[in-house]
């Protein structure tokens, strides 16, 4: 068999697999249909440190998560021990997290859940950023 076939991917995919110059067989591959499963997250780094991006994770056991950089948005999934946003000008959104350092200064910070549904342990050094949770309950900044 020589030359290529061209065949669209779909829900199922086929390979073929060339066996002794003519023979052939055919091994199927089911894939998940577009928009039916989310792909799984990576895990955070120790550090995230990017500038103009947009990156989601999962915190994973990481703990502290770093995040440096600047004009970012940053998500992280799952339960976070620490998150310390030493960057500027970021956006960061904490599903769940225990404590929350913001040394760099004009970022805009927010969590869904703190450790068993209660606030999370607050540090904010930095100048001007924006910490909230749910229900847009606004943390001052200077809190520790």
């Amino acid at each position: 068999m020589s030359g290529m076939i061209g065949v669209p991917v779909a829900a199922v995919a086929s390979v073929f697999v060339v066996l002794s110059g003519t023979d052939t067989a055919t091994a199927t591959v089911v894939t998940a249909p577009a928009g039916r499963w989310s792909a799984p997250l990576d895990v955070a780094p120790p550090k995230i440190d990017i500038s103009v991006s947009n990156v989601t994770y999962d915190c994973g056991n990481q703990s502290p998560i770093i995040i440096s950089g600047e004009d970012s948005t940053v998500t992280l999934n799952g339960s976070c021990g620490e998150a310390d946003i030493s960057g500027d000008a970021n956006i960061v959104n904490l599903q769940t997290v225990s404590i929350i350092k913001a040394t760099g200064g004009g970022n805009h910070i927010t969590w869904v859940n703190g450790p068993g549904g209660s606030v999370p342990h607050i540090i904010s050094a930095g100048g001007s950023n924006d910490i909230r949770g749910p229900g847009g309950i606004q943390i001052p900044s200077g809190r520790g």
